[in-house]
């Protein structure tokens, strides 16, 4: 829909569709991930000597590795922005559409604006928005009676 409507505008030879995949719910899929990670690990720590027949140093040693694992999906997903936790989630393609408009017959550009918008962008928790901000905000004047 959005490439016939910039093919009409633009004309069909300046319109460009580019096709990728992505896994929709994998940035923050992580979290709940990483939470069940360090439940795992809290939980190996607590039970440490009370199961039977399993020495303390493999719960031990696996509470160590789940946190470890909590703490790479966190790093990889969040701040390297490394698709780490990508290969367990459903994936989707999707598309992006780009149009260039020039004069005819001119090959350098002098001039470029660029539109973007995204109707498919990634989920936002906007608790913090609505309930937090509004008070601590310091665009706003503070207030004991409000």
């Amino acid at each position: 829909m959005i490439k016939k409507e910039l093919e009409s505008h633009l004309g069909a030879g300046n319109v460009l569709v580019e096709e990728f995949t992505l896994a929709p719910g994998a940035f923050l899929g992580s979290l709940p991930l990483g939470a069940l990670f360090t439940l795992i690990a809290a939980l190996l720590n607590i039970s440490m000597g009370y199961l039977t027949g399993i020495p303390s140093w493999v719960t031990s040693t696996a509470a160590l590795a789940f946190s470890i694992l909590a703490l790479l999906s966190f790093f990889f997903e969040y701040i390297k922005y490394f698709e780490f936790v990508d290969p367990f989630f459903k994936k989707k393609q999707s598309v992006n559409v780009v149009g260039e408009l020039r004069k005819s017959g001119n090959i350098t550009v002098n001039q470029l604006l660029i539109l973007s918008g995204h109707h498919d962008s990634a989920l936002e928790t906007r608790g913090l928005a609505y309930w937090v901000m509004d008070s601590i905000s310091p665009c706003r004047p503070f207030s004991l009676d409000s």
